[in-house]
């Protein structure tokens, strides 16, 4: 049977492959590429009958296997990075020159394949195994910060010295922060490394029982004292936690009366349990957690005044996810680590899936990212993780970006304006200078760390064009 592939159909053909194709004269004239090459290398303009040597010199594409093969009239492999569709590709390229009847090149065919996705993966690694091999140290004096603590940025790093200078003594302490940063995980970082690293950790939390039963709880029962009760009675939280510690997480939320009981617990230092009158000696450290504002609580009567001081000796405010985003990837990537091996699975996170995981506010903090991302492992169809396995992210609403330090940057106020007004005047002023800067909206969007469609509306809404011919 005869098989005629004609040359519209090979080219249709080439056109679909995933690697990029792109054939040359000797001289470096491009005569021919198929899509892929030109996503990868001219974002996507026409190259035919342009050379070479012009996209090396714009930065294009940083080295060029083509102009190698044909100075050194060779086949030449190399690992280059390309200015592409996508931004920034790493791939690899190979050139291979066809020579005529004279020995000279007639024409040369280069072959390109995007390695990014296995730089990224490679990166990804290599990032992962660092955290892993510091959190798994012994016999050196480096904190163990625990599993879940991710100490990357600055503002971390800040709560955690204060931790490990609180973490011998007995003074209460007050953890802050909103729902999921973490504020048990430091609580039990505390207790590893101290003094009460082998003595008793209860956590309890205040907001998951009636204020009848938290009593009782707490401070425990005899016999008989309420329907229902064990004959035999039960001692409570503060008896279980004898000489270790006890975490009373959603602090804000106990009742009044309830808070009367317990600073008299704290301040004599024993308890009586409910349908008793037996004082019991405790020797207990307290640490408490709250998302709350406990001072506002204060000023409107909901909470003592005296108890807030007695709590709030030591205080730790830890910062939310979106506060400190240096750590979000190497959180990610320890969840995808964890979740991997529970799921016997070896996924893994594309470029663009990290950015956007980076760019998303994170309003769940660290627990949402967890739950995310075990989502992820267990949802997307392949063992690569793309951006559009995060559409259920909002990205729109909840986003961030990168703050530099506040020494790199300022901006100087000279008089008092509406607030609104401000803003927008030095929105306008970075929009101009990203615009003079990197020309199109993508480039703009890309070192702003915002979406494209925000910059778009952003342009629009202060009436700033592009220059003509330039990328929107």
């Amino acid at each position: 049977m005869k098989h005629d592939l004609k040359l519209d159909m090979f080219k249709s053909l080439v056109d679909h492959a995933e690697n990029g194709y792109m054939i040359a004269n000797g001289e470096g004239l491009i005569l021919y590429t198929n899509r892929a090459y030109l996503r990868a290398v001219a974002q996507g303009r026409e190259m035919v009958g342009h050379y070479m040597q012009e996209y090396v010199e714009n930065g294009d594409i940083a080295r060029s296997s083509l102009l190698m093969a044909i100075e050194e009239k060779r086949k030449v492999s190399i690992v280059t990075e390309t200015n592409g569709v996508n931004g920034r590709r790493t791939a690899i390229v190979t050139s291979t020159p066809y020579f005529d009847v004279h020995g000279e090149i007639d024409k040369v065919v280069t072959q390109s394949r995007d390695q990014t996705e296995l730089e990224d993966l490679r990166r990804q690694i290599r990032l992962l195994e660092t955290h892993l091999e510091k959190n798994s140290l012994q016999g050196s004096d480096k904190p163990d910060y625990g599993a879940d603590v991710i100490v990357v940025s600055r503002r971390m790093r800040q709560v955690m010295d204060l931790a490990s200078k609180i973490k011998d003594v007995s003074s209460t302490v007050l953890l802050l922060g909103e729902s999921g940063v973490g504020k048990e995980v430091v609580a039990q970082y505390i207790r590893r490394n101290s003094s009460y690293r082998d003595k008793p950790f209860v956590a309890v939390n205040c907001s998951a029982l009636s204020e009848a039963l938290l009593e009782s709880e707490l401070f425990g029962y005899v016999g008989g004292s309420f329907t229902g009760a064990n004959k035999a009675g039960k001692k409570g939280f503060f008896e279980a936690a004898q000489d270790g510690i006890l975490f009373l997480d959603e602090i804000g939320e106990i009742s009044l009366p309830l808070q009367v009981k317990l600073l008299r617990a704290l301040e004599d230092k024993a308890v009586t349990r409910v349908g008793d009158y037996r004082r019991i000696p405790i020797n207990v450290r307290i640490i408490s957690a709250t998302n709350k504002d406990l001072r506002q609580l204060v000023q409107e009567k909901r909470f003592r005044e005296d108890l807030y001081y007695r709590l709030n000796v030591v205080s730790i405010q830890i910062p939310a996810l979106r506060e400190r985003p240096d750590d979000i990837l190497p959180l990610a990537l320890f969840y995808l680590h964890r979740y991997n091996q529970m799921y016997a699975m070896s996924k893994r996170f594309s470029k663009a899936a990290i950015q956007r995981l980076q760019h998303y506010s994170w309003p769940g903090n660290i627990r949402e990212l967890k739950n995310v991302v075990e989502r992820l492992v267990v949802t997307s169809g392949s063992s690569l993780i793309r951006e559009t396995d995060l559409t259920f992210l909002n990205l729109e609403e909840n986003q961030i970006g990168y703050l530099p330090d506040e020494s790199a940057f300022s901006v100087q106020v000279n008089d008092v304006v509406p607030l609104e007004q401000a803003v927008e005047a030095v929105e306008k002023q970075l929009l101009l200078l990203a615009k003079q800067k990197y020309k199109s909206s993508r480039k703009m969007a890309q070192h702003l760390s915002v979406s494209r469609a925000t910059i778009c509306r952003k342009l629009n809404k202060y009436q700033i064009k592009l220059e003509d011919g330039a990328e929107f």
